[in-house]
């Protein structure tokens, strides 16, 4: 087992313990990846080799048969899967114990001027549903054994603990996901994509449906993440693999839920037929969706309906989906459809409502404000807006989230006609600076009312 204490990289000391193997067999890196057992090219495994990239289980245990190792490398790939999983789980829950707000800096601000303070701003909040999740389960992940043999013999082995131990992982993403952005929680949620494409085939009947699921939540958030660094190809991709594991395994709401989201990715790209078409179908077809669900799908629709020039006594809508929601807050989903409706103000004060509730991750918060910036720019209040991005670009640089910074590049769109001010132009240097650090340029997604899915 490699020696993480020692500070090295786990994955690219087991990188190097297979190219010590390979190379004692006689093989070339272009032979071996000509084995019959290897279905990767001479690339991979060069670049697993120098512990450039994460591969899946599969990728080990082809290596072992071609060598003839025994089962040496799958085996320290899963002890090594096991350990990091459980370190991260030390991570998050002690984040979650000590109640800190301190976040992990992706990118910085350089140093600019203030657009000025304000009065009250949402706290820096983490889900704490997600934590308890992990906390709770944190035992189960001590069971390496037990996962080792449910990994080697999934039908003799696999059973609801074997799942349960990779659901905290996958609750370990999510957490990283909103506290650090998307892309600290990619390795992760994949990682348990892995694992359900591994052993779905072969576990016992009593767990298919329990795994199949998993796989539907995985590639689910997976698609999630890739919204948030804004790659809709991916992100189109890894939905369509949810909607896969949801039909095999017959489960209606999460069906039903992936329709709803490529609705609201739709709303990102601007496709208005398309997001009423999946927001429609999610309400009509034999789903299960849950009452907020339902909710959102029917603002989808009146959202679909504004955007493409139709007329919709949106008061009345939303009051059938707050009807519908069973009491869950849809605060934040309405100002979405104020804005389209070309009311800012009152898109402004429901988006101001909203961010003071709890449960907003960092980058959620970041978001929505972002989201309010635009409403008030175009309710002719600039200097609010401006502040407002300017929290919100704090937020992106934090995490990640280009889909946050595509929000603050539309708020500088609407803030075009107040550029001179002190506090747009304040925001503009600040977005120029933070783009020319992070390299990550972006022209305005749309019109200056452009809508980011919720």
């Amino acid at each position: 087992m490699p020696d993480q204490d020692s500070g090295a990289d786990p994955w690219r000391l087991l990188g190097e313990e297979l190219a010590e193997r390979r190379s004692s067999a006689g093989y070339t890196q272009r032979r071996f990846a000509a084995r019959e057992e290897i279905h990767y090219g001479r690339s991979t495994i060069a670049n697993v080799e120098r512990g450039r990239q994460r591969v899946s289980r599969d990728f080990w245990h082809a290596c072992d048969i071609a060598l003839k190792t025994g089962g040496v490398l799958v085996n320290k790939y899963e002890r090594i899967n096991a350990e990091l999983t459980a370190q991260r789980l030390h991570e998050i829950d002690t984040i979650a114990s000590s109640h800190t707000t301190d976040a992990r800096p992706r990118a910085s601000l350089p140093p600019t001027a203030r657009p000025g303070p304000r009065t009250a701003r949402p706290e820096e909040a983490t889900s704490s549903v997600a934590f308890s999740g992990i906390a709770a389960s944190a035992s189960a992940v001590e069971g390496a054994d037990r996962i080792r043999q449910a990994m080697a013999d999934p039908a003799r082995y696999a059973d609801a603990g074997f799942v349960g131990a990779f659901r905290v992982q996958l609750e370990t993403a999510k957490a990283l996901d909103g506290r650090y952005g998307a892309a600290s929680a990619l390795a992760t949620a994949k990682g348990v994509i892995d694992v359900v494409e591994s052993v779905a085939p072969d576990v016992p009947e009593k767990v298919r449906g329990d795994v199949l699921v998993l796989g539907a939540e995985a590639a689910e958030f997976v698609g999630w993440l890739f919204r948030d660094l804004a790659d809709p190809v991916q992100a189109g991709y890894w939905y369509d693999r949810a909607m896969e594991y949801a039909q095999l395994c017959g489960d209606l709401s999460w069906q039903g839920f992936v329709l709803l989201r490529k609705s609201q990715m739709a709303y990102e790209s601007r496709s208005a037929n398309r997001v009423r078409l999946f927001a429609r179908a999610a309400i009509d077809g034999p789903w299960q969706l849950s009452a907020r669900f339902y909710a959102e799908a029917l603002l989808q629709v009146a959202r679909g309906d504004l955007m493409l020039g139709q007329r919709v006594d949106l008061g009345t809508a939303v009051e059938q989906a707050r009807d519908a929601s069973a009491g869950e807050d849809l605060t934040l989903r309405e100002a979405s459809c104020w804005i389209e409706a070309q009311e800012p103000e009152r898109a402004a004060q429901l988006y101001e409502a909203g961010l003071t509730s709890d449960g907003l991750s960092l980058r959620d918060a970041g978001y929505f404000q972002a989201r309010q910036a635009v409403a008030l720019a175009h309710a002719q209040a600039p200097d609010l807006a401006a502040e407002r991005a300017y929290d919100a670009l704090t937020a992106a640089a934090r995490t990640g989230s280009r889909r946050t910074h595509r929000a603050v590049v539309a708020t500088r769109a609407a803030l075009a006609p107040w550029k001179k001010r002190d506090s747009v132009a304040a925001l503009d240097d600040a977005l120029t600076a933070y783009e020319s650090s992070s390299r990550r340029p972006l022209e305005s997604p749309g019109p200056a009312t452009a809508g980011f899915a919720d």
